[in-house]
């Protein structure tokens, strides 16, 4: 009798180490795992007269990335035009995550409605060679403004 309740007490054990590794498999991966280059605009904050942006740019690419500049469009809630700003991310480590701010002069945070990545004006390794992952960046947002690419 002692055997058998063993027997099932390891097979339990068994089944229950499949399934975490199994829920472990089908979960939304972090931003820090994610291939290629994400970048997320985290939070957008009033300092002032200037909007002070958060950016967490991920490099999950193998390379480190030595400088990623994007030309960037900002717009208001009636879809006018507002400014053009370059963002330099640089020196984010292959495999890791890394928080940016930036501030915007001269911009009231709630008038932002939306950034367009216009374009990617350098993208390049620590030996200056330019980056594979740069082909596909991803943008995202957890503020009401949209950024795009």
């Amino acid at each position: 009798m002692q055997l058998l309740f063993q027997g099932l007490l390891i097979g339990a054990v068994f089944v229950g180490i499949s399934l975490s590794a199994m829920a472990q498999e089908t979960a939304q991966p972090p931003l820090g795992s994610a291939p290629g280059i994400t970048i997320e605009l985290n939070k957008l904050e009033q300092t002032g007269s200037a909007c002070r942006s958060y950016f967490v740019v991920n490099n999950g690419a193998a390379d480190p990335l030595k400088e990623l500049r994007l030309a960037v469009y900002l717009f208001d809630r009636t879809g006018m035009i507002l400014r053009s700003v370059a963002l330099t991310f640089s020196d984010v480590r292959a495999s890791r995550s890394k928080v940016v701010m930036f501030d915007i002069p001269e911009v009231p945070c709630d008038s932002l409605s939306r950034l367009i990545v216009n374009d990617i004006t350098t993208c390049a390794s620590a030996s200056g060679a330019p980056l594979a992952a740069c082909s596909s960046i991803v943008t995202r947002t957890r503020t009401n403004a949209e950024f795009i690419y």
